[in-house]
């Protein structure tokens, strides 16, 4: 079992006080249906709940509201720790490889 134990990341969906304290006490969060503005919005109150984000993890996804074609850079600017990429449902492999040569950093 890991010690002290695993980082709890709590799923956001808008920006609201409660969860957002919620989460602030905690180690990440999981944004859902919020586009990268409303994200950094959210981040500028949980720095300020916690005193910053240093060790706060933010997972992005490109779900609804960033979309596919999102840049990573902007997904970091927006203050994205993680990234996930969705692979449609039929993709090929030859697919996912262009996926990966898009987002993966060189």
């Amino acid at each position: 079992m890991q010690q002290p134990r695993p980082p709890y990341w709590f799923a956001i969906c808008g920006i609201a006080q409660r969860p957002a304290r919620r989460a602030a006490k905690y180690e990440g969060l999981i944004p859902i249906e919020m586009d990268l503005d409303a994200i950094k919005r959210l981040l500028e109150m949980i720095g300020q709940l916690r005193g910053s984000l240093d060790g706060f993890d933010v997972v992005v996804s490109d779900t609804e509201g960033i979309g596919p074609d999102a840049s990573e850079a902007d997904m970091v600017a927006a203050g994205a720790t993680w990234i996930t990429r969705r692979v449609p449902v039929g993709a090929t492999a030859s697919d996912v490889r262009d996926l990966i040569k898009r987002t993966v950093r060189r």
